[in-house]
């Protein structure tokens, strides 16, 4: 069980959109709850959208011209993406590759068992924009061992991504002044697992805030290179919240030192607990 602060929030289980379990997230703060709640707030509305597009390995993107319906599915997550309304979700309908997508507006991405999105040589598998709010579920990202990739960035807005993978990637994930929650979501086996920039959460303030950060609740960070790479995080101030394993190697941050090697990194004592 996580506190941060005194508020609580209920085991959450969502069906269909996002999450078909428990999440066991049992409390968490002010500061937080913004972004679960939109998150949450976006599953609702993409569950009742009128345009809910879908994806499939067995699909095409010339079935943009009828708004690829689950009848008549798109190829891939950017072809989907160009029909899609606000507040909706992009639904994989089966496990392939779905190629990379840039997102400006909130979406709900759903993916299924087997299904991936591959950053290309120099780019980023999902690129967010714009101040977007975006829910990811389900998906595999994967750099595939190409250079200079990178599984996720945002800059601005939200991300909530559930029961997803990073892997084989420069960078699994990179937060600029932006809000991510992770649950049950593992970076594993890249150069730099996650990269922030921007000012974190003075944790000794309540309520808690902050321009950048990264709360993960269940799987984590594990077998990277490096862990966490934060720039200029601010004095006292943390972007990350998290507990770490078996990472090879120091982790770096840089404007004020904060690093351990292969051990856990997080807020201090009574901060997370």
């Amino acid at each position: 069980m996580h506190r941060f602060g005194s508020f609580h929030l209920p085991t959450l289980t969502f069906y269909r959109g996002i999450i078909r379990k428990p999440l066991g997230v049992t409390m968490i703060s002010a500061w937080v709850r913004p972004a679960l709640c939109g998150g949450a707030m976006l599953l609702a509305l993409g569950a009742t959208a009128q345009a809910r597009t879908f994806i499939s390995g067995l699909g095409n993107d010339a079935n943009t011209a009828s708004s690829c319906p689950r009848t008549n599915p798109c190829r891939t997550l950017a072809g989907a993406y160009s029909v899609t309304p606000a507040d909706s979700e992009i639904i994989a309908l089966d496990g392939a590759g779905y190629g990379a997508v840039t997102i400006s507006h909130a979406v709900a991405l759903v993916g299924f068992p087997g299904a991936t999105i591959s950053a290309p040589s120099g780019g980023a598998g999902i690129t967010i924009t714009g101040g977007a709010t975006v829910t990811v579920r389900s998906y595999e990202i994967t750099g595939s061992g190409a250079a200079n990739t990178t599984g996720i960035t945002i800059t601005g807005g939200t991300l909530n991504i559930y029961d997803s993978v990073a892997r084989n990637l420069t960078t699994g994930m990179a937060v600029n002044s932006a809000h991510v929650m992770t649950v049950n979501t593992h970076f594993t086996t890249n150069t730099t697992a996650i990269r922030t920039t921007g000012a974190g959460v003075d944790t000794s303030n309540f309520p808690r805030s902050g321009t950048t950060w990264v709360l993960m609740y269940g799987r984590t960070v594990t077998f990277n290179t490096t862990a966490f790479f934060q720039t200029d995080p601010g004095a006292n101030k943390y972007t990350i919240l998290s507990a770490i394993i078996g990472n090879g190697a120091t982790t770096f941050v840089q404007g004020n030192p904060l690093s351990r090697q292969g051990q856990a990194l997080h807020a201090p004592p009574g901060a997370l607990r």
